[in-house]
């Protein structure tokens, strides 16, 4: 199934295990450039190596740090630079699955999600 997700960037925030690592795989899987998210960078690099194991040619990074905090969120702005993103109309995300409502709030979500 092709989706039109090729390229896009996609931010998935739980994305280490469970449910969240499925939709990051799923997303893999569409030729999204995928951002793995978790709170430890073990956690984070044991994800990628997963989902690259499962999905060939899969564009997977990861961000490691607690969204919750400011601290966490502006370093994901910085990891998140523009020359990283190609997303139209200067949104730093073109998909944005949080799976804590609280990611929602911070800075990098909201210049780069609208809902």
């Amino acid at each position: 199934m092709d989706l039109g997700l090729n390229g896009k960037l996609a931010l998935v925030t739980g994305s280490t295990t469970g449910i969240g690592a499925a939709i990051a795989e799923g997303l893999a899987r569409e030729s999204a450039r995928v951002i793995v998210n978790g709170r430890t960078k073990y956690r984070v690099q044991k994800a990628i190596v997963a989902i690259k194991t499962r999905v060939k040619d899969a564009a997977v990074e990861g961000f490691a740090g607690d969204l919750s905090t400011a601290a966490a969120a502006e370093a994901l702005d910085r990891f998140a630079a523009p020359e990283r993103c190609r997303a139209s109309d200067n949104k730093k995300f073109e998909i944005v699955v949080p799976l804590r409502d609280n990611v929602l709030k911070t800075s990098c979500c909201k210049r780069g999600f609208q809902r």
